[in-house]
């Protein structure tokens, strides 16, 4: 949502209090709602990201330090392959390991 809208939003919902905080290169906003929950809000080249909603300040703050942006673009092939590596894991783990012994890297 772009500012008017998170404005809007903040005017609705929240208690008009909000914090910035930036966390491992991500830019975040706390904003305190009306039944004392933060909502958490990933700020992004002039747009306001919902992301989750913490019961309080400590958890909001736990939850944005475990968060991280992947140093490579993502790729949608290479997460399914890895899915489907974990899958196959909980199923047979012998098959996992003849994966893994496969000669890496997978060029997708």
């Amino acid at each position: 949502m772009n500012r008017d809208q998170f404005q809007k939003w903040i005017d609705e919902n929240g208690t008009g209090q909000r914090e910035n905080k930036s966390c491992n290169g991500i830019d975040w906003v706390l904003v305190t709602m009306k039944d004392t929950w933060i909502a958490l809000f990933e700020y992004v080249n002039g747009s306001y990201i919902p992301y989750i909603q913490c019961k309080d300040k400590e958890h909001a703050l736990s939850y944005i330090n475990v968060l991280e942006r992947l140093p490579v673009p993502y790729s949608m092939r290479s997460n399914t392959i890895f899915l489907m590596i974990h899958y196959l894991d909980s199923l047979n783990p012998t098959i996992y390991q003849k994966l893994l012994d496969f000669s890496f890297p997978i060029h997708l």
